[in-house]
């Protein structure tokens, strides 16, 4: 009685959890059962996925054992480094974007620099005020000088260890 059961097309494929396309697939280039357009046998199209599943997990412990045990190791491990460099891309700052948070940083720090003669002023003795005003102004524009010259966006910045150490 079972061996009689007839089903659609689109019944086989819910079956098997598949697409209608992949069943004539399967139908054209696998050799499954088929009665006649849009008609399986339940029984048959059953017997022959069990099989076809079975034949298809065989060809791959088959294609494993085959495998070079260090080849397999050597392409996963080429795989994790490949998903670290992509999660190291993906978490990096777009140079864009950096060059504007550069710019909005040396804008604030220019900002604070002019502030420094104005609030130490007060706490200078009157005797030497504009002597010592002059000195940290011209020490103040020396540091924008050098934020200024800074190489920071060149495509081969070449970083002087005097220049950094002369600061």
């Amino acid at each position: 009685m079972i061996k009689n059961i007839s089903i659609s097309t689109s019944e086989l494929a819910e079956i098997y959890g598949v697409s209608e396309k992949y069943i004539s697939e399967l139908v054209r280039d696998h050799g499954h059962p088929k009665e006649d357009w849009n008609k399986f046998n339940l029984f048959e199209s059953i017997k022959f996925w069990l099989n076809y599943q079975r034949d298809i997990h065989r060809k791959e412990i088959a294609k494993l054992k085959d495998e070079d045990p260090q080849k397999s190791l050597t392409r996963t491990n080429d795989k994790l480094k490949q998903l670290e460099l992509e999660k190291k891309i993906g978490s990096l700052l777009p140079l864009e974007m950096a060059k504007y948070s550069w710019v909005e940083e040396t804008k604030i720090i220019s900002k604070a620099l002019d502030v420094i003669p104005l609030k130490v002023s007060p706490r200078i003795p009157p005797e030497v005020r504009e002597l010592v005003i002059k000195i940290l102004i011209e020490e103040i524009d020396e540091v924008r000088y050098r934020i200024s010259s800074m190489p920071a966006f060149d495509k081969n910045p070449e970083i002087k260890t005097k220049e950094v150490n002369d600061v």
